[in-house]
Parts: C-alpha cells; sequence; structure tokens
C-alpha cells in the first residue's frame, strides 16, 4: 500500500478522505494547503477539491504537475503520490 509507505516523520498534505489513513503523523494538512509538506497525497479520478470548487482544483494540481518542483507516482492509480 502507497500510504503505509509513506514515513511517518514525514509532512503530508492530502485530500480530505485520504487523511484518516495517514493520520498518526506529527504534521499533516489538509489540500490544498501544503505548508512545509514534502509528499502531496490525492486520488484521480475521484479527485476531492473541497474547499476548492472542481475547476480551481484542476487548475491547482495541474500547477503542481507544471512547476517542476513535485515529482509524480502514479503506479498505485488511482491514488497519486507527489513528492519534492
Amino acid at each position: 500500500d502507497k500510504l503505509a509507505q509513506i514515513p511517518a516523520n514525514v509532512a503530508v498534505c492530502a485530500q480530505s478522505n485520504l487523511m484518516p489513513h495517514l493520520a498518526n503523523r506529527n504534521k499533516i494538512y489538509h489540500f490544498p494547503y501544503v505548508k512545509d509538506a514534502s509528499v502531496l497525497v490525492v486520488m484521480e479520478p475521484n479527485f476531492n477539491t473541497y474547499p476548492l470548487n472542481p475547476q480551481s482544483g484542476i487548475v491547482w494540481l495541474d500547477s503542481i504537475r507544471t512547476s517542476g518542483f513535485w515529482k509524480e507516482d502514479s503506479s498505485a492509480v488511482p491514488l497519486r503520490v507527489f513528492t519534492r
């Protein structure tokens, strides 16, 4: 399981329905609040964009993909894990 492979000491940003699976860590942020997270986890195509509207959420995720600061691992589709 990809989520279990994320070390507990790593700060994570995740969409709301994934947060319970990552909760036992010191730093976890609700999407889209990345702050100092080095891992971003979302589901796509089931991307829960709240609190952004769907269009804004997709634009936000596309900006992560094209920023050059994040590497995407889609080996567990629909889970998408971005690291920086």
